[in-house]
């Protein structure tokens, strides 16, 4: 596959940011709240990230939020999922039960259960706590180690 015009650049971005050297630049990331660019401001050990609208983060809310926005992302998905795996059904009913065309709108019904199923169990937990939620525990953590003095 040819290299992508730009691919370079991409990639030092990337990589500049996870090296932490984006501050006073546009990062990487998107605000959770309006989805704009986010710019980086954090200085030394502590993170801070304002986008344009004025929203602001700071590194360990902005890890939380992104959570949020995930976990939502994913409830979104599985609900229409299942939605049109009820639509495709009950348009199913409307044509000949013998037809080729209800059995692939079965079949598509099938697949969307399928695929609901699979994103409620293995990516919201069944229920059980969401493996991708971040915790706040974890992120106190990080704030403590990210505010703890560098020689320690």
């Amino acid at each position: 596959m040819p290299k992508q015009p730009g691919a370079d650049l991409i990639a030092r971005h990337l990589r500049d940011q996870q090296e932490g050297k984006r501050e006073g630049d546009i990062s990487v990331y998107s605000c959770p709240d309006c989805g704009g660019a986010l710019w980086q401001l954090g200085k030394e050990r502590t993170l801070e990230f304002r986008c344009h609208l004025g929203h602001e983060w700071t590194g360990d809310t902005l890890v939380i939020a992104k959570s949020r926005v995930l976990e939502q992302a994913i409830m979104e998905a599985v609900r229409e999922l299942k939605e049109k795996g009820m639509l495709l059904r009950q348009l199913a009913t409307m044509v000949t039960p013998q037809s080729a065309t209800t059995a692939a709108l079965i079949e598509e019904a099938d697949q969307h259960d399928e695929y609901s199923r699979l994103l409620q169990t293995h990516l919201l937990g069944g229920g059980e706590e969401l493996p991708v939620s971040t915790t706040d525990r974890l992120m106190d953590e990080v704030v403590h180690e990210m505010r703890r003095p560098a020689d320690d």
